[in-house]
């Protein structure tokens, strides 16, 4: 989620839309809920907000990508896999 919502306000802040940022769409989406979320919410939106911690972001990421380095490790050891 954090990726989300960083490079959402990245793309909004450089777009020529009248919103610059991912707190302006959700603001106008609430104003106007009645005519912009009639068939589905913004719950996308509102999820990625809470995501904005970016060292949490890092430190997630990094361990992620370690355990699944080490998980193919295992299975290229325990199969005696060659590349």
């Amino acid at each position: 989620m954090y990726e989300f919502h960083e490079g959402l306000n990245n793309y909004l802040s450089s777009s020529n839309s009248k919103f610059k940022s991912l707190a302006e769409l959700i603001r106008f989406n609430e104003e106007n809920s009645d005519e912009v979320l009639t068939h589905f919410g913004h719950e996308i939106f509102l999820d990625s907000l809470k995501a904005i911690d970016r060292n949490k972001y890092e430190k997630s990421k990094n361990f992620v990508v370690m355990r699944a380095r080490d998980q193919i490790n295992n299975l290229i050891d325990t199969n005696n896999l060659d590349g």
